[in-house]
């Protein structure tokens, strides 16, 4: 009787450490799956995760993590229709065709005598009002999200060099909704331009 009961009791351990090992090394299997389908189904683009944050009022540690490493400049128009050297700044490559892609900022500059403008400090105005200095430019950025109204931004542009056709650089220190707040500098290269301004 002892003989069975001991022989009963080393099947069941060696039963039980034949499956746990299997169900240890499937766990973590599952885990990695479900954490890789939430970017993938939940958070896209760090476009979805800028629009998720401002929805929901997150600080701007978190928004301010999107990097705008390509640039594009070309003849454009401003919000009154004048005229204005337009640049914008993306995450992707982006030619000037179609729409830009989400997320992106917008530059726009009241055309100017360039020489006149280069190496000074220019403060953002808010949409439909001129620019604090009368002898400067009226300059407006906005952050662009997708399916959203574009969020005017304040704070100060500098350009560097502008060279009309060919190229644009400058330096920007941007600040937004929620604590939202971008500074770097960029090259831009010449694009196709859009006018003329209705």
């Amino acid at each position: 009787m002892a003989l069975a009961m001991n022989r009963f009791i080393c099947c069941v351990f060696s039963g039980l450490f034949t499956i746990l090992p299997l169900r240890q090394e499937q766990t973590p299997t599952v885990e990695h799956q479900q954490l890789n389908a939430i970017p993938k189904a939940e958070v896209k683009t760090r476009g979805d995760l800028l629009t998720f944050a401002m929805g929901f009022g997150l600080s701007g540690d978190v928004l301010s993590a999107t990097e705008y490493t390509y640039a594009l400049a070309f003849r454009g128009c401003m919000q009154e229709d004048a005229r204005a050297l337009v640049v914008y700044l993306t995450e992707e490559p982006y030619s000037g065709e179609a729409w830009a892609p989400t997320p992106y900022i917008s530059i726009e500059i009241e055309w100017s005598n360039w020489e006149n403008v280069v190496g000074k400090g220019l403060k953002l105005a808010q949409l439909s009002q001129r620019g604090p200095d009368p002898q400067m430019p009226t300059v407006r950025a906005a952050l662009n999200l997708e399916r959203q109204k574009p969020a005017w931004l304040r704070g100060m542009l500098r350009l560097k060099k502008v060279e009309v056709n060919k190229q644009v650089e400058g330096s920007y220190e941007f600040a937004g909704p929620n604590n939202l707040k971008w500074t770097g500098m960029f090259t831009a290269q010449w694009g196709k331009d859009r006018l003329p301004c209705s």
